[in-house]
């Protein structure tokens, strides 16, 4: 569900062309882009007042349809500003400039904000655990021990802490059967679910048989043929091999009982370190009055082509979600009203910027614009080339991944998920904000 309503909004900037010539034929660029900054304030606003109440689900997803229209909007007009403004040299010279203004906004998206909310959780629930695993060849690997063998002693005193066993976690680099990890991942889910810490899969199962059961046409009829026959035709079997990387079991539990009538959300994740360290079993668990003294299970596993030294730093924490992503929805909102308030004194008023105001004929003036648009010398051939381009790109994307991390035999680069992560995170970025840049520079030289 959180793929199929996630992608719907994707939907307006891919039939964003249908209604920009009315962008065009109503009003000003300058306004358009004053008035969507003000609609996404407003509807991130809507959204920080909506996450507390009941049934916030629908009605956050409607403000999200708001703004995706409003920002697929504000891409039309500042395209257009951006265009009149500047001359085909600045135009140039400047689309570097754009296209790593755009990064750092994902970035500030998917980084800085995720990290405000983190911390605003952080700080309204217990006292977080925090810890290190480290990974070396040949050390004594940390013994697993049956969590009903773990006792839980609560503390007399103080704020509630969130803590974990063992102490110290170390893990050898290796392998194990897959039966082995079968097993204690099966086990530490079944006894979360025991115990309440997770949902059982009984609701789940039912969702998917219901969900099969009501395929649309174009799953039935399109998408799983198409699958098949590209699968048959090109799809290599997967290898699936005795044996995996090592794991190691982690408990976390309360110090305290939790106030009466009320929960702890338990979020286990990975801090910062090497990504060859994963969590594949117990990322949240719910901490209430009946079963605040039996310990949560998560299953740590190391990438199997891990051969060094390495460690990664895993934390425990639960708080008041909500709250944190009203105060960083807050945030945004009051950050784009400062934007509103900004371009409305500061946007310059370029000439060629008047809209026609009153139209008598919008449907003509939109087909209009779209015979003119190819029209255009050589628009053909300008076509053919952005599709095919932009189809080799989507291509090489898809397989880079793959290449990187299959085995050699096999022709891949065998890399470890970590450097995988130093790729794209640290390499790749750089040299996509560096092309970029470059790009623009010699497009405008040249």
């Amino acid at each position: 569900e959180i793929a199929l309503y996630t992608s719907w909004l994707y939907l307006p900037w891919m039939i964003k062309p249908l209604w920009s010539p009315l962008v065009d034929a109503l009003r000003t660029k300058r306004f358009w882009i004053i008035a969507m900054q003000l609609l996404v304030g407003a509807g991130l606003g809507g959204i920080a007042l909506t996450i507390p109440v009941d049934g916030y689900f629908q009605i956050t997803l409607a403000f999200f349809w708001l703004l995706a229209f409003s920002s697929a909007t504000h891409d039309i007009a500042a395209d257009g500003f951006y265009m009149l403004g500047l001359s085909d040299h600045d135009q140039a010279w400047f689309v570097g400039i754009r296209s790593t203004f755009y990064r750092l906004a994902m970035i500030t998206g998917q980084g800085i904000l995720i990290i405000l909310a983190g911390y605003i959780e952080s700080s309204t629930g217990p006292t977080p655990a925090e810890f290190t695993i480290r990974v070396q060849p040949g050390i004594e690997q940390t013994q697993l021990i049956s969590p009903d063998s773990l006792h839980i002693m609560p503390a007399s005193a103080g704020d509630v802490h969130i803590r974990h066993y063992p102490e110290n976690i170390a893990m050898k680099t290796g392998k194990t059967s897959r039966a082995n990890v079968d097993s204690l991942v099966r086990m530490a889910k079944n006894w979360n679910q025991l115990y309440g810490f997770t949902p059982t899969e009984e609701t789940t199962g039912e969702n998917i048989q219901e969900t099969s059961a009501h395929s649309s046409w174009f799953d039935e009829f399109i998408v799983i043929p198409l699958e098949k026959f590209i699968f048959e035709h090109w799809g290599v079997q997967p290898k699936i091999t005795a044996e995996e990387g090592n794991l190691a079991l982690v408990y976390l539990y309360l110090s305290q009982e939790p106030p009466p009538g009320e929960e702890i959300v338990i979020n286990f994740l990975r801090e910062s370190g090497d990504r060859s360290i994963n969590i594949i079993e117990g990322t949240r668990f719910v901490v209430q009055n009946d079963n605040w003294q039996i310990p949560c299970l998560a299953v740590i596993q190391l990438d199997p082509k891990l051969q060094s030294a390495t460690s990664a730093n895993f934390v425990a924490r639960g708080g008041n979600i909500r709250l944190a992503w009203v105060v960083t929805f807050s945030v945004l909102a009051v950050m784009f009203i400062f934007f509103v308030i900004y371009h409305k004194f500061l946007l310059p008023y370029p000439v060629d910027d008047v809209g026609s105001g009153q139209s008598s004929n919008l449907l003509k003036d939109f087909l209009k614009t779209f015979v003119s648009f190819f029209q255009k010398e050589g628009i053909v051939a300008s076509l053919i080339f952005l599709l095919f381009y932009r189809f080799a790109e989507a291509q090489l994307a898809k397989l880079a991944p793959p290449f990187l991390l299959d085995v050699q035999d096999a022709g891949g680069l065998a890399l470890t998920t970590g450097q995988i992560g130093f790729v794209y995170g640290t390499v790749g970025v750089f040299c996509l904000v560096l092309g970029g840049l470059l790009g623009g520079f010699l497009a405008a030289r040249h």
